[in-house]
């Protein structure tokens, strides 16, 4: 077989003059991929090393790529040697080591990073360091950031050195000159340092920013750029917000991320509030009316905006209006669909209103109706959590109980003895691992209100996932997500996140997302769904690991949903636009090849019918 066509068979990988035999079409068809993928799952790292060192540069280059998902100190020799290997693995070694989160790493990396010669390794190196960076270097690497002027990196690196706790890292004006740049992933690394970074005011930035957006024509960074202007408190920017908001040509995404920021900001009138009630734009519309309840309206306007056609407007103004006791019970009662029931349920919050009601619902036959309720009812004036969380408690309830750790652990002062004796009842009744993301919650509920600290669930790679399933596929595998708004296609990433893949795909031949909806959409973010419940709460009986890479999560990437490290199953995500924020800390297994005007249209009830490869 000629290099050519290793390179062909092998793209994910790349191509290497190395002196290396042919390697099946499918890595899955060799044991040895098999056994390390066994090992890391089991988290033998004994049994991990020595496929660090691998003669086979290929095997070699998996295993350090498997290293990202791991977290062990006896894995650091390994790594940092590795920083002299080959091009390929250097950045695969350097995306691990940044994993590892740990600044006694800074160091080494400064070191080989003063040293590299491969553009693609220095930036590696980079992204690394800032995410291992300490307290003492923060100078330093602000600095080394500056020095690079209209480069993508050093700001990507800026924005991964905030993500991981980094304060005071400012490199501003380097962020707004690079907005200017020709390169593309320059400004958008620019526009996503300086809509994310907390604590920055752009104030005095504020015709800078609107400068550029308005030059701006790639539509990613167009949409990061958006959501600069809630940092802005000059007093244009409202009125500016406001106007190009209620422009309807304007991409959905780039008006939800400018809603936001008039949200936040408290700009909305009540005048402008009606406009962007009436939005033909869907998503505007549902998320213009959680500003109803905190602006005066005329009862008139509200009594208009009570017979629109979009569920989350006229629920919102007939939550505002004088009712009687059971009116809204009804009006919810009388949706035929489940999650428009839900969107109903939902405008009651902090109204104090339909107590009776929404407590008949605590037991209630469907799961999202149960949990909707009772995040309601919690927003109210002394919620009587004692009383709901025995009813979970007696029920066993999965989301109910989750949605309680978490509330005793954010008000500790209500826990008594009752309480905590039910939580720690609850939380060894757990069925795990299935149940991990509320036996964690329940303990959060228990370690705020105890001077003794229980330990979370650790994931103990009991589920091995069947790895055969995926040996008659190449490095990609097409599949065809049929919803009630047309079809999404995707391409999966099995070397990317093979456990992920195999897993997935196990559920898609059970007909497991067979008729579940999209319980959760998210406007300019993501829709997910999945969910065996309906309302995010649920499992399949398989709990299998984080799979991080270095893939970012791009316009249309495919991610799954998680409690933390180590408790994916079986919910999943697709991205509206770019979200960086992600990238490294949730598991990507694919991206949409097709039909991102369908992931746009879907809102929060459709439909999965079913998946097909």
């Amino acid at each position: 077989m000629s290099i050519l066509s290793i390179c062909l068979l092998s793209a994910w990988f790349g191509c290497s003059s190395e002196n290396t035999p042919p390697v099946p079409q499918s890595i899955f068809q060799n044991p040895a991929y098999i056994d390390l993928l066994t090992s890391v799952d089991q988290r033998n790292i004994d049994a991990v090393i020595p496929y660090l060192s691998s003669k086979d540069w290929e095997l070699r280059l998996f295993a350090y790529q498997q290293c990202a998902s791991l977290k062990d100190t006896a894995l650091y020799p390994s790594l940092l040697s590795a920083l002299k290997d080959t091009v390929m693995i250097r950045k695969a070694a350097a995306f691990a080591i940044g994993q590892q989160e740990d600044t006694t790493l800074f160091d080494a990396l400064s070191e080989r990073y003063a040293l590299e010669k491969d553009v693609n390794v220095q930036n590696a190196l980079l992204q690394a360091m800032a995410k291992n960076l300490p307290l003492t270097q923060h100078v330093y690497f602000a600095n080394l950031i500056a020095s690079s002027p209209c480069e993508a990196s050093p700001l990507w690196a800026a924005f991964r050195a905030m993500q991981s706790g980094a304060k005071n890292l400012t490199v501003i004006d380097k962020a707004l000159a690079n907005l200017h740049c020709d390169v593309v992933d320059a400004r958008l690394a620019a526009a996503h340092y300086l809509s994310r970074t907390p604590g920055i005011d752009l104030t005095q930035s504020f015709h800078t920013l609107v400068k550029a957006y308005q030059e701006e024509n790639n539509i990613d960074v167009k949409i990061a750029l958006a959501g600069t202007f809630k940092k802005s408190n000059h007093p244009e920017t409202g009125d500016w917000v406001i106007s190009e908001l209620q422009n309807t040509e304007t991409d959905e995404r780039i008006a939800a991320n400018l809603l936001r920021a008039a949200q936040q900001q408290k700009w909305l009138t009540p005048s402008s509030l009606m406009v962007l009630c009436a939005d033909p734009r869907p998503h505007i519309a549902s998320m213009a009316a959680s500003s109803i309840a905190n602006i005066e309206l005329p009862v008139d306007s509200l009594r208009s905006l009570a017979k629109s056609k979009n569920t989350s407007v006229a629920f919102g103004a007939a939550a505002k209006l004088p009712q009687k006791p059971g009116d809204l019970a009804q009006m919810i009662q009388d949706q035929t669909d489940l999650y428009q029931q839900v969107i109903g349920i939902r405008s009651l919050v902090n109204t104090n209103t339909e107590r009776d009601f929404l407590e008949s619902l605590l037991t209630s036959q469907h799961a999202p109706l149960r949990t909707a309720a009772l995040e309601t009812l919690l927003t109210y004036q002394k919620p009587e959590a004692e009383k709901y969380l025995l009813i979970a408690s007696e029920l066993n309830e999965d989301g109910q109980l989750a949605i309680l750790g978490t509330y005793f652990a954010e008000h500790p002062e209500q826990v008594n003895d009752d309480i905590r004796s039910l939580l720690q009842q609850s939380a060894d009744a757990c069925s795990l691992p299935r149940m991990v993301e509320t036996y964690n919650a329940l303990i959060n509920g228990l370690n705020a209100s105890s001077d003794s600290v229980q330990a979370h669930y650790v994931f103990k790679g009991d589920n091995v996932p069947d790895y055969k399933i995926l040996a008659n596929f190449s490095d990609t595998i097409s599949v065809a997500i049929h919803t009630s708004k047309g079809i999404i296609a995707v391409d999966l990433y099995p070397r990317i996140a093979p456990g992920t893949v195999a897993a997935f795909l196990k559920l898609v031949d059970s007909g497991f997302y067979d008729q579940k909806r999209f319980h959760r959409v998210v406007p300019n973010f993501v829709i997910q769904g999945g969910c065996p419940r309906g309302d995010g709460w649920g499992s399949s009986d398989d709990v299998i690991r984080s799979e991080f890479s270095a893939e970012s999560y791009s316009t249309g990437a495919m991610g799954m949903a998680s409690a933390g490290k180590d408790t994916e199953s079986c919910q999943w995500f697709i991205t509206h636009s770019p979200t960086p924020h992600l990238d490294g800390r949730y598991t990507l297994f694919g991206r949409v090849s097709s039909g991102m005007d369908i992931v746009r249209e879907i809102t929060e009830g459709d439909t999965i019918e079913k998946i097909l490869y």
